[in-house]
């Protein structure tokens, strides 16, 4: 149980007594304005310093977690090669009976079409009712074995795809506005700049 956990009981307490001083400062800052250099001044320095705490904080949380995470990539590590070679294993036996799903489905198709022949030369004898039975049987069935339909799709032409399917690359786009800034011209894109202001912790 994670509540026996002496890490998680340390993190809990500890981050239960950092919340406690977080908040309080938070409770001043939906009233802050700034009206005067001095008070922007004053404002800055006290970034500065919730940086430098936020930094604490995150820097005790990466040291309780960073081991557990390493515990958990080593375990992930050893189980995956076992975990791919039962997937690779079931993937070969679904993809055979799949293929006789397929087989049944057709010779039961071809055994209803025989059967339809025979109605229309009226011929409705031991010959079509075999060949009724045989095109209405149902699927065969496994126990522990469900197969449902899924609809797919693939892109045969890109090019005729309606424009409403499409969407933007961001990473493309963002690559060239880093690279061209206000230079950067694509139809349909307007680039423009933003501040974005960043705290050194103190």
């Amino acid at each position: 149980m994670t509540e026996n956990n002496p890490i998680i009981t340390i993190a809990q307490t500890e981050a239960l007594m950092l919340l406690s001083q977080a908040q309080q400062v938070a409770a001043s800052v939906p009233t802050l304005t700034i009206t005067t250099a001095d008070e922007y001044q004053q404002a800055a320095a006290g970034l500065v310093e919730i940086k430098g705490r936020w930094k604490v904080v995150e820097e005790k949380r990466t040291s309780l977690v960073k081991p557990l995470n390493d515990v958990v990539k080593s375990i992930n590590g050893m189980f995956k090669p076992v975990l791919d070679s039962w997937d690779r294993t079931m993937d070969v036996v679904k993809r055979a009976m799949q293929d006789y799903q397929v087989r049944e489905a057709e010779v039961q198709r071809k055994a209803l079409e025989a059967a339809a022949a025979l109605a229309q030369q009226g011929q409705t004898g031991q010959e079509f009712t075999a060949l009724v039975a045989q095109g209405s049987a149902l699927p065969t069935k496994a126990q522990g074995i469900s197969t449902r339909s899924m609809w797919r799709w693939r892109v045969v032409d890109a090019g005729a795809v309606p424009r409403e399917y499409l969407c933007v690359d961001q990473a493309k786009v963002d690559a060239v506005v880093k690279a061209q800034q206000d230079g950067a011209k694509i139809p349909g894109i307007e680039v423009y700049r933003e501040e974005i202001m960043a705290v050194r912790a103190g």
